[in-house]
């Protein structure tokens, strides 16, 4: 999954939530599927039906869930993902707000996040190839250049690694399929006119019912049922909630590492930390000045540096250059923005 998990994460200052085992559980199985019947969930985590969806209910009043998302296999549809760092001259609430209110609109991304560090936001986008990518990298520019001091590019290239929650989540609780990463699929199926129709509906509403998306789209719920079979074989990789990380007592940091030319062996080394760390959420390889972006999500500064440190420790003679960056606000987040639906 080469789309980084949608952090739901919001400026306002909001009370840590406590979560006790059931809660982790249920939040653990709508991770894997936001669309599971309440019946299923309850007989996994061992609570009535009515049960979990008091608890669910309770997570949107708290702020832990802010809705849900439709993950679209881009890459399917033909789309590379980018990565752009922008670091502006004087980020002040002022020029923040009117920024974020320029790109928001623009088609092709995905996501705006705000940081507190060297660079000060990260702008996700797709485009079908480096052509577009330069028309569409110039016109972000020219909306942001009247705040803009400097900026970073990075493609995604490659997942490495992807989780819901980091391990440290689930620490001494029993779940199977803990790490539920996507892998690409690959299909002749072409979506249609309804199908997209579907996918605009349900993208950034992932639970509606067969019932609203027949009523919405004007189809039977037999059509609708079919065509979310046939787009989740191919199309639709998840259907995902948004976990307000902060929420839960974390904080999310965004890591930009140079460790020098990854071979197969250096890959393989950086897979099997990622894999065994209990901190990190999300890792990629990357071209661009940085050619590895990790997220890492953690309760404290302390569990932040021992990642680090790790990381520098696995790689002492190799890692050149790395840029640290706390998340603060998620502005827009979508996995399938405007653009694919133009045509």
């Amino acid at each position: 999954m080469k789309v980084l998990p949608v952090l739901g994460l919001i400026e306002e200052k909001e009370e840590i939530v406590d979560l006790d085992v059931k809660d982790k559980k249920i939040l653990i199985e709508l991770s894997k599927n936001v669309r599971c019947p309440l019946s299923k969930i309850s007989k996994t985590v061992g609570l009535s039906r009515d049960g979990v969806k008091y608890r669910i209910e309770n997570f949107r009043k708290n702020k832990v869930l802010n809705g849900t998302r439709t993950l679209v296999n881009t890459t399917y549809l033909g789309y590379d993902s980018y990565h752009v760092f922008l670091k502006l001259r004087n980020p002040s609430k002022k020029i923040e707000k009117e920024l974020i209110k320029k790109l928001q609109d623009l088609p092709y991304i995905r996501a705006i996040l705000k940081f507190y560090g060297n660079y000060d936001f990260e702008i996700a986008l797709i485009a079908k190839n480096n052509s577009e990518f330069d028309i569409v990298l110039t016109e972000l520019l020219n909306k942001v250049k009247d705040y803009l001091n400097t900026y970073e590019i990075l493609i995604i290239t490659k997942s490495i690694i992807g989780r819901a929650f980091p391990k440290s989540f689930m620490k001494n609780i029993e779940i199977k399929k803990f790490v539920n990463e996507v892998k690409d699929k690959k299909d002749n199926y072409k979506p249609d006119k309804k199908d997209f129709s579907i996918l605009e509906l349900i993208r950034d509403n992932a639970d509606l019912s067969l019932l609203e998306i027949s009523e919405k789209t004007k189809m039977s719920s037999d059509s609708v049922s079919y065509r979310l079979k046939k787009l989740s074989e191919n199309i639709i990789l998840k259907y995902v909630p948004v976990i307000n990380y902060h929420a839960l007592g974390y904080s999310v940091y965004a890591s930009l590492l140079n460790i020098g030319p990854i071979t197969e062996s250096k890959e393989g080394k950086i897979s099997n930390f990622l894999r065994q760390n209990e901190n990190v959420l999300w890792g990629v390889k990357t071209i661009g000045k940085y050619n590895v972006l990790l997220y890492i999500c953690v309760k404290n500064n302390d569990e932040f540096q021992k990642t680090i440190n790790e990381i520098r420790s696995l790689f002492p003679n190799e890692l050149s250059d790395d840029e640290n960056l706390l998340a603060v606000a998620e502005h827009k987040y979508t996995y399938a923005p405007d653009c694919l639906f133009k045509k």
